[in-house]
């Protein structure tokens, strides 16, 4: 929630932000979030989940005395707000562009050439999308993939993300839930502590298209 990604598109967290000199956010507007209200969460569990916080010296986030409330590391300025709907048609054009390419097979090097991602090996650049996204329908909503040879997949997926590296840091599970940034459903990272980010499995498979395992 505190993410420069997250930040650049919620304007209610901004000016809460914004408004504090301090640059403090109640963990009361954090439970009153859809996801942590499907998690049945409490301000005790966010209290313990956020202990790591602070003796790990790569946390980007600092907790109040009190426990009560949340910043961005060093009070760190918030990033300019973004259109949610300019970003979105953004998104979805170039996800409608990857699916148009790898429909057609247009420019596609590495799609006659065998691919292995973890412990799986596919034949074809186009096997692989297709199993990624049976992976993905076979889930029922907000199922978390259970440890095996899919979670392992779609984990060394993420190494090929643009922002994998960053994106991984503190993961712990991945699950399918809606995204939202429309009606399509799309995987998401699982952190420590117990926060998620969704990530695109297009442009994943992108980069795979380029630089082929």
């Amino acid at each position: 929630y505190l993410s420069d990604e997250n930040l650049k598109l919620d304007k209610v967290f901004s000016e809460k932000i914004a408004a504090n000199k301090d640059g403090w956010l109640d963990i009361d507007l954090i439970l009153q979030r859809n996801e942590m209200k499907d998690m049945s969460a409490t301000k005790e569990n966010v209290k313990s989940s956020l202990i790591f916080v602070r003796f790990n010296k790569d946390s980007k986030i600092e907790i109040s005395k009190d426990g009560a409330f949340v910043r961005r590391l060093g009070n760190a300025a918030v990033p300019k707000l973004e259109s949610r709907l300019a970003k979105k048609r953004e998104r979805e054009s170039r996800e409608r562009q990857l699916e148009k390419c790898y429909s057609s097979g247009y420019s596609l090097p590495c799609r006659d050439r065998p691919i292995t991602l973890g412990p799986s090996h596919f034949k074809s650049l186009a096997m692989l999308r297709d199993h990624v996204r049976e992976i993905m329908n076979s889930c029922s909503e907000d199922e978390q993939l259970k440890p095996g040879s899919d979670f392992q997949l779609i984990k060394r997926l993420l190494d090929f993300h643009p922002r994998g590296v960053e994106k991984s840091h503190g993961l712990v599970g991945i699950k399918v839930a809606k995204s939202q940034q429309g009606n399509t459903r799309c995987f998401y990272i699982i952190k420590e502590d117990r926060q998620v980010e969704d990530f695109s499995y297009l442009k994943c498979l992108d980069a795979v298209r380029l630089n082929p395992p």
